[in-house]
Order: C-alpha cells, then structure tokens, then sequence
C-alpha cells in the first residue's frame, strides 16, 4: 500500500509539474505576442528616401570653429557639424553627388581638398502610440522641409548668378520664414528645434545683403537636421 501511494503522489506530482510546466509556458507564450504586437505589428514606417551630398572639409574639434569661419570668408556656407564622431565644415550641400563631384573637382585645381559625405534620410519609424498619433503631421512637415531645402538651393544659385536681385531673395527668404513659424506652430515638439532655429536663421539672414553662402547654411541646417530625425524615428 505505501508503494502504491507514493507512486500515487509521486504521478500527481508529475502532473502538476506538467500543468504548471505548461501554465508558466502559456504565460510565455502570451508575453511574447504581446511584445511582437507591440514592436512590430504596432510600427508605422515612413519612407523618406533622400540623399543629400554634402562637400565638406575634415576639421579637428579644437580647429572646427576657425576653419569654419575661414571657410566662411572664402565663400563657402561653412557649417560646422559632427557626423559620425568627426567633425566637418560644410561648404555646401548638393542633390546629386555628381553635382556636388562637379563642385569638388573645380575646388580640388584651386589646391582645396575635400569630401563628398552623403547623408541618406531612409525611413523613419513611428513606434510608439504619440508618434503613429502624430504621423501625418510629421510626414507633412518633412515633405514641406524636403521643399524648402529645394527652394534653398536654387535660390542660393539664383543669387550666385545673379538671376535673382536681393529684393527678390530677401522676399524668398522672408516666405519661407513664413513657412517655418507656421509649421513650428502646428508640429509635434520632435521637429520645434529644427523649425525655430531655420525661423532665427531666416531673419539673419534678411537683416543686410543676402549673400548665397547664408542661405546654403541654411539649407546645410534644414539637411542635417531631417536627417538626425532618423535617431527620434528610430526602429
């Protein structure tokens, strides 16, 4: 008899164990497609797929701003920015990389070495319930910037060549102030600091001559600051 009833518990342990074996890997099993409906199910994408080419100068940290400011004298838009832990000075930022191989090669027979950093704006990913909330006007605003660094561009050429007088700059650039406030006042706080600081920029720029080197920092700022969105957006 007490055989039989240890082997009697001992399979009602056996049982237990297996229920609860179960239990625990049912629990499992729920907590993970919890989590894949939350990380992956859950997340919306944002395809932006633009590349912009920036020319830049290798700079060190504690010569960054000096070489920005001769860059500057020297006609070039002379943003400085860390990319990648560098550090770089921009002169200008450009559509295509051969444009911008067009640019560096002409710079290159004047004794100035430089390089071509593509900054490529993939897709941002909305992963939490504030940002699929806040999608379209995100999309919104980056297709709107999309257009002003456009506008930027050919405007900064426009001046370069003369095709267009100051009058006509300034009031380009007084629109596109215009543009930011708006934006920065309808946004998600993620793009506040971009907009503000194109807003402060806009008005630097209008207060004495429009010169085309302002006007691609601007751009330079827009860019790289589309393209950090990546780090908010991120997957």
């Amino acid at each position: 008899m007490r055989s039989a009833y240890i082997s009697f518990n001992n399979g009602k342990k056996f049982f237990l164990e297996i229920a609860f074996m179960f239990g625990v890997g049912a629990i499992f099993i729920a907590v993970i497609a919890v989590s894949f409906a939350t990380f992956f199910i859950g997340v919306e994408e944002f395809p932006v797929n633009r590349t912009f080419y920036f020319l830049v100068l290798d700079a060190k940290e504690e010569t960054v701003d000096v070489l920005s400011q001769d860059a500057y004298v020297g006609g070039g838009a002379g943003y400085a920015f860390t990319y990648k832990s560098a550090h770089y000075v921009a002169l200008a930022s450009y559509p295509s990389e051969t444009q911008a191989k067009t640019v560096q090669d002409t710079l290159e027979k004047k004794g100035t070495q430089t390089k071509i950093l593509p900054l490529e704006l993939n897709t941002l990913y909305f992963t939490t319930k504030a940002q699929r909330e806040n999608k379209a006007q995100i999309e919104g605003c980056v297709n709107t910037l999309l257009q002003c660094i456009t506008l930027l561009y050919n405007t900064a050429n426009g001046v370069d060549t003369v095709q267009y007088t100051q009058r006509e700059a300034r009031a380009i650039i007084n629109e596109l102030q215009a543009v930011f406030k708006e934006l920065r006042q309808n946004s998600p706080p993620q793009t506040e600091s971009l907009l503000g600081g194109a807003e402060r920029k806009c008005r630097e720029i209008t207060v004495g001559i429009v010169y085309a080197k302002d006007i691609r920092y601007l751009q330079l700022f827009l860019s790289e600051g589309l393209y950090n969105l990546q780090t908010v957006f991120d997957n």
